[in-house]
């Protein structure tokens, strides 16, 4: 297992017509409007993490032919998927990456991170790593990067595979009071990474979530304590997190939108919407699990996971 940095790269400026990222970063799209596209977009140096196809078995190694990338959700990191990754590298013979997103893990961080943005550079990752052609689990703002790189550059898609998420808008959904209650915490007041849980329970009341978050907090080598991810950045997009950019073309990527049962993500209007805009998609809900699928019922996801890619992969 490795953990790398992608080189650094620029995106030049648009000046096309046709909604598609070239392998060499170039934006052209005819469902964003002039003013979204005059801007130039920057992508640095991404974080990964690989796991090599397990080389033991001949058979399974010939039946798949492309790698899967997962892209984790907002305040998450490459190892979200970690169990997931090595599952799925030993038991399919597949190699998998797991990628830190911009301004999250150890990744680049950016003043901005619209979805535009974090599929540039998802394509540039591929293009830096010579992949081809990939199949993609993405939960959350994972989830939606992958819905677009599908609607964007469907020939470097295999199959997606969108966790708890869907490639619409949502209103406020609790994050906006998550990220002004991080950024009222006081640092330098805390002790332990349990005193910010305590002091969070009223804006995050599931501990579950709460544990997710805080561990982006860290303490350096002088014991204090300071953020992994860039709280600001993110605070100032979480409304193009919670959004999805409109006019997006229609996907037939073999797609299944996984989701949790207990999540409020997943209602009948949005799975409508959904299957409007990915023709070629499936459905499948996991009982007694919430948002964060792949931590509620951590061997059911991988089995829906696993039966997709050996079916599709």
């Amino acid at each position: 297992l490795g953990d790398f940095v992608s080189p650094k790269r620029m995106i030049p400026r648009t000046k096309g017509s046709l909604f598609t990222i070239s392998r060499k970063g170039w934006i052209h799209s005819k469902w964003l409007t002039p003013t979204n596209l005059s801007m130039s977009t920057t992508t640095g140096s991404i974080s990964f993490k690989q796991y090599n196809a397990s080389q033991t078995n001949i058979d399974l190694l010939a039946s798949h032919k492309y790698p899967v990338v997962f892209l984790h959700g907002v305040f998450g990191n490459k190892l979200n998927f970690d169990k997931q990754a090595k599952w799925l590298s030993k038991d399919i013979a597949v190699d998998c990456y797991s990628l830190d997103a911009r301004n999250h893990g150890s990744s680049f961080w950016s003043e901005t991170m619209s979805y535009k943005e974090m599929t540039c550079d998802l394509v540039n990752f591929l293009d830096e790593n010579n992949i081809a052609k990939v199949n993609i689990i993405g939960h959350s703002m994972g989830g939606k990067t992958a819905c677009m790189m599908c609607s964007m550059n469907p020939e470097l898609v295999n199959s997606a595979i969108i966790v708890d998420m869907f490639p619409v808008k949502f209103e406020a959904e609790g994050l906006d009071d998550i990220c002004t209650s991080l950024l009222m915490l006081n640092l330098s007041g805390l002790s332990t990474r349990n005193h910010a849980f305590n002091i969070l329970e009223s804006a995050i009341p599931s501990p579950a979530e709460r544990n997710f978050i805080l561990s982006n907090l860290i303490s350096d080598k002088k014991h204090k304590w300071k953020w992994r991810c860039n709280l600001e950045a993110i605070s100032d997009f979480i409304s193009d997190i919670r959004g999805y950019p409109d006019n997006m073309a229609p996907s037939s990527t073999r797609t299944l939108f996984l989701y949790g049962g207990s999540s409020d993500y997943a209602t009948k209007s949005r799975l409508e919407q959904t299957k409007l805009m990915f023709s070629n998609c499936d459905f499948e809900k996991i009982d007694d699990a919430g948002h964060i699928v792949h931590l509620d019922q951590p061997e059911r996801f991988y089995q829906a996971i696993k039966a997709f890619i050996c079916k599709y992969g």
